[in-house]
């Protein structure tokens, strides 16, 4: 059975990325003239623990599925390798995109250094379907903690700290999961996406049929855990 938990209202959240490219110019050609530079800067100049051994588990692997994610991807893995207080591996499932997020995945992979972003893909580069390609991330991944996140969203600096944390002070907890703020929300008062957690028991069916109050990039869960729940891989269309 699942247990639930908000690891924090502020600090596990995760920002849609939403925010537009300069006027005139695409995310594609923002990055490629300028943005991917001062990116990929950023993170080979380092961000986040790099002393463990190579060998070593990390704490924390995160799961992305990327499907035609040239525009955003490298400012998702980017969080992820800034992540401080938590070692971490990022693996990246490529689900046959047909843009060029292969390439901007092999060049943060180049900029990250040894062992922190890894690149897989179906057999024959096929387009599987966003189940399918998180459970071959499950299945690839080394940490006894993983953490899902979706390739046009970013992690705020402590996210994984915060839910690690909560995972191991909380040994009866199954997964715990934060709020999503929208960075294009016209208001404040609709910045955040969905109500969080409840204050007082809930029943979990009722609740999914108005909404899914589990936002799957800003989940941590147990890999032993993913591993025997895997992604129903028959719904093609989920969140």
């Amino acid at each position: 059975r699942f247990c639930c938990m908000l690891a924090s209202t502020r600090e596990a959240r995760t920002d849609r990325i939403r925010r537009p490219p300069p006027a005139g110019m695409t995310w594609g050609a923002a990055f490629a003239e300028g943005g991917r530079a001062d990116l990929l800067h950023s993170i080979a100049r380092g961000g986040g623990p790099r002393e463990r051994v190579a060998d070593a588990a990390p704490e924390v692997s995160v799961l992305i599925p990327a499907f035609n994610a040239e525009a955003t991807i490298a400012q998702a893995i980017g969080s992820t390798l800034s992540q401080l207080e938590v070692s971490t591996e990022t693996v990246i499932v490529d689900d046959g995109s047909k843009d060029g997020t292969r390439r901007v995945v092999e060049e943060v992979t180049r900029a990250a250094g040894p062992g922190r972003v890894r690149l897989l893909q179906h057999p024959g580069a096929a387009n599987c379907g966003v189940a399918a390609t998180r459970n071959l991330a499950v299945a690839s991944a080394r940490s006894p903690f993983v953490a899902f996140l979706d390739a046009d969203d970013w992690l705020l600096p402590g996210s994984l700290a915060v839910r690690l944390k909560a995972l191991r002070e909380h040994p009866e907890v199954t997964l715990v999961y934060g709020r999503v703020r929208s960075t294009s929300s016209p208001s404040p008062e609709r910045e955040f996406v969905g109500s969080g957690v409840p204050t007082q028991s809930v029943h979990m069916g009722t609740w999914l049929l108005f909404e899914n109050p589990i936002p799957t990039s800003t989940v941590m869960t147990r890999l032993e855990s993913a591993r025997a729940n895997p992604f129903p891989e028959n719904l093609r269309h989920q969140v």
